[in-house]
């Protein structure tokens, strides 16, 4: 999860709307990492524009798969492709987004 980035060197990643998207991000190797959580009550569509991508991967968590990730520690773990361009992030969720970064 997030602790997993304490001490990592940050990145900066800008939220469209810090009051409604929080954003944060960390290096890892060649890997980035990229958290976004929906603060709001209702679902967003976040634009996605991740320059320097090679390869992404995603895992989100939201009232859909609340009960999957309390049976399973790594559930946040478990990501599939990032789709290009948005992101459908529902109420209160979190994605941690995954990037192989270009050398």
């Amino acid at each position: 999860g997030i602790a997993k980035g304490a001490g990592r060197p940050g990145i900066v990643v800008r939220s469209f709307d810090p009051a409604r998207v929080r954003a944060l991000g960390w290096i890892d190797g060649k890997l980035a990492h990229i958290w976004l959580a929906n603060l709001t009550a209702g679902p967003l569509k976040i634009d996605l524009d991740l320059p320097g991508l090679k390869t992404a991967r995603m895992a989100v968590l939201d009232a859909a798969s609340m009960q999957a990730a309390t049976r399973d520690a790594a559930f946040m773990d478990r990501m599939s492709l990032t789709p290009t361009g948005a992101l459908n992030l529902d109420s209160f969720g979190t994605a941690h987004i995954l990037l192989e970064r270009q050398p």
